[in-house]
């Protein structure tokens, strides 16, 4: 046997981490032949919230890291405290100069921790 192309599966999400979930369910359980070689990739919504339940939902990574091991601040990773605080600054320094790409992309990522602090005080 010749080794096949190899094949990415492309998931698209928006706030749907309970579907999200039965999805990767049932690909695991694909018989998939030793000569294709494939993987996943997940689009979120970038609003952290299909990433938070799916962190709830299964706190353990495919690495072995152990989240809930990871110090919080009302249950949102304390870690994200600090980039939110140096993406407000971004943010803020891109609206100063007008840099609507780079005032854009601090706000993605501003989106993304309000997103992670709402599913986490939603789920209290």
């Amino acid at each position: 046997m010749t080794h096949l192309d190899d094949v990415t599966v492309l998931i698209c999400t928006w706030n749907r981490a309970a579907l999200l979930e039965e999805t990767l369910v049932s690909l695991a359980c694909i018989n998939v032949p030793a000569t294709i070689h494939w993987g996943v990739v997940i689009v979120d919504d970038n609003k952290g919230i299909s990433r938070a339940r799916m962190e709830i939902i299964h706190p353990v990574t495919e690495l072995g890291l152990d989240l809930r091991q990871v110090p919080t601040i009302g249950g949102v990773p304390r870690f994200l405290f600090g980039s939110a605080v140096h993406d407000l600054a971004r943010w803020l320094q891109a609206a100063i100069r007008g840099d609507r790409g780079a005032r854009f992309a601090a706000e993605t990522q501003l989106w993304y921790f309000g997103g992670q602090l709402r599913e986490r005080l939603r789920q209290r």
